[in-house]
């Protein structure tokens, strides 16, 4: 059974990505099987016609299953605002049930150790009063 933790902050920049990556790299080294996931990303930037995170960019490189862009950060947006915000402004719905969906799906491939990294902190909305600590909460039972 995988050991998977949800990682958030207070807030965007406050070095959850680096947590994380530090987290993935000390498993990676007691050999254990490792998986990082961004589920949704807001300020992505087009790289290879694909918008990508930097942050997802780099629990990628920490990660040693191997798994598409687009698994580890099913949710991009190009907007640099509060994941809510951006999926608005680009017509996009982002809902519990989809994150918690897409974690399972991802989780299938039966990492040793893994982490869910939320976006912002714990108080982002994610659909109308539905935050980011509704989706922690729901993976807890």
């Amino acid at each position: 059974m995988a050991k998977t933790f949800f990682l958030t902050g207070t807030d965007t920049g406050v070095g959850k990505t680096f947590v994380s990556c530090a987290l993935l790299a000390a498993a990676n080294e007691k050999g254990l099987s490792t998986m990082g996931l961004k589920t949704m990303a807001a300020g992505c930037e087009l790289v290879d016609g694909q918008l990508q995170n930097e942050d997802a960019q780099l629990l990628q490189k920490y990660m040693s299953i191997d798994l598409p862009y687009v698994q580890v950060n099913p949710v991009a947006l190009k907007v640099a605002a509060s994941p809510h915000i951006a999926a608005a402004l680009e017509e996009r719905v982002v809902t519990v049930n989809r994150m918690e969906g897409v974690c399972r799906g991802a989780l299938m491939a039966r990492p040793d150790f893994a982490i869910i990294e939320g976006a912002g902190g714990l108080m982002v909305p994610l659909e109308k009063d539905l935050f980011i600590i509704d989706l922690i909460q729901s993976k807890q039972s």
